[in-house]
């Protein structure tokens, strides 16, 4: 499976910002996602169902701190499976 797409959600930076950031929202984005909960402020595990892989894309800007991009591919290895 492969997820690429884009979209204008109709809500405020605040609204969506927070809704990225609850893990009951994230989980039902998230193809076979199983629980996601928060680790700590600004981290989330994640149980999702083999064998699903991801690529996590991010990119902000932060005024004085600068500009950062970030891509991060992950898949399953058979391996990993057992």
């Amino acid at each position: 499976m492969q997820m690429n797409d884009s979209q204008r959600i109709p809500a405020s930076r605040e609204k969506v910002w927070v809704a990225l950031n609850n893990p009951g929202v994230l989980k039902q984005c998230i193809p076979g996602c199983q629980s996601l909960v928060m680790s700590s402020p600004n981290e989330m595990t994640a149980t999702v169902d083999p064998p699903n892989s991801y690529r996590i894309l991010g990119e902000g800007s932060g005024g004085i701190a600068g500009f950062a991009k970030v891509e991060r591919p992950s898949r399953s290895h058979p391996r990993d499976l057992k």
